[in-house]
């Protein structure tokens, strides 16, 4: 009878340990991989969209994160290409702009291989950063004052004036007066990194505008195939995704209104300002597009200990300037927005760990019933 009695007692060390192996495996010094869903949010002056999670439902999940105490200490790799989408797909009217009576065209984006750790050099700034345009007429921080009763911020960076260093140039023209600013603060433990979005080569932009032509109407092309190198761990890092062509046509859309023998048109390039994500805090502030632009977001991260489940939820702020030629007028000052991105990533616990859990709390629940008996 005593050696039945032993017996029992390491079958249920053995339960025990099987139900517990998830853990106890995760604790080791290298990597573990995790299962992880992922979405991702455009926060503008008019609304939130949020895309598809990915990968999409309703597979099981698939896509493999890598998280865990090894170097550098707590970092989570996010495989490159799980978000990987291909389709036709247009914003709602006046979504981006008044007047736009349809914005999108063919998508064909991926993401490069996500990289995000606390205190990352390549991803928040260290301490709290505030990035502005500096023009020779002058851009106040907005972020110092309080927004007024009307809603506006006190001496606002306008903007006005010329840039003190040229940044950019299109055409041996130096890039138009930008205002505009961000802020970026770095959350606990400084947790951020860096992501890159890659666009295939038959990604297209197309636009349908009703505003600023009439009577007419424009029909705008572009291509996101030609981004320009750059480095997006750098705060205030501009980046360009290549050119739109806005042609002009009679109210109907159909004849072109021409000049001079040839057809109106307005050369567009749009330059990009980032900062790397990260579960802090950023705002941003735009004062010369169609809407008076002030937006502030925070990520977190509530992910367990171990961090293989829970959410890991990331922000980024990026500011956008349109720069155009302009056949009649020359050179044109577009269109500035701010914008949010927010990633949030989903994580759960691998099919084996649950399978191996699941094994052990039934031989327990088996050893229970034996033992009464």
């Amino acid at each position: 009878m005593r050696c039945i009695k032993v017996n029992r007692n390491v079958l249920i060390l053995v339960a025990v340990a099987v139900a517990a192996g998830h853990l106890v495996a995760a604790n080791d010094a290298q990597a573990k991989t995790a299962l992880f869903r992922a979405n991702v949010d455009w926060i503008d002056a008019v609304s939130t969209y949020t895309g598809g999670v990915y990968p999409p439902f309703p597979q099981s999940p698939s896509a493999v994160a890598y998280v865990g105490p090894t170097t550098p200490v707590g970092r989570v790799v996010l495989q490159r290409s799980f978000y990987d989408w291909a389709g036709t797909w247009y914003w709602p009217f006046g979504h981006i702009q008044k007047g736009i009576a349809r914005s999108g065209g063919y998508y064909d984006v991926a993401n490069g291989e996500a990289r995000f750790w606390p205190s990352n050099p390549y991803g928040p700034t260290m301490t709290t950063t505030t990035v502005v345009f500096p023009t020779t007429g002058g851009n106040a921080l907005p972020f110092s004052h309080p927004i007024g009763s009307s809603g506006t911020v006190p001496s606002p960076n306008t903007g006005m004036g010329s840039p003190v260093i040229s940044t950019t140039t299109w055409d041996g023209q130096f890039d138009f007066s930008r205002a505009g600013s961000i802020q970026i603060q770095q959350g606990a433990n400084k947790f951020g990194g860096t992501m890159k979005w890659i666009y295939g080569p038959n990604s297209f932009f197309y636009q349908l505008w009703t505003a600023k032509a009439y009577p007419y109407i424009s029909r705008a092309y572009g291509s996101f195939t030609s981004p320009t190198p750059y480095n997006e761990s750098e705060v205030g890092e501009l980046d360009t995704t290549g050119m739109v062509t806005r042609y002009r046509f009679t109210a109907e859309g159909v004849n072109p209104v021409t000049y001079g023998g040839e057809q109106i048109k307005a050369v567009a390039h749009y330059i990009h300002t980032f900062a790397p994500w990260t579960t802090g805090r950023v705002e941003g502030y735009q004062p010369l597009g169609d809407y008076l632009t002030r937006l502030t977001a925070t990520g977190y991260d509530n992910r367990t200990p171990l961090g293989c489940s829970g959410t890991l939820s990331l922000v980024r702020p990026r500011l956008v300037h349109v720069y155009e030629n302009h056949t009649i007028d020359g050179i044109y000052k577009g269109n500035n927005e701010f914008e949010i991105w927010g990633l949030n990533v989903f994580f759960a616990p691998e099919p084996g760990r649950i399978l191996l859990w699941g094994t052990g709390i039934g031989i327990l629940v088996g050893l229970l019933r034996l033992w009464r008996r």
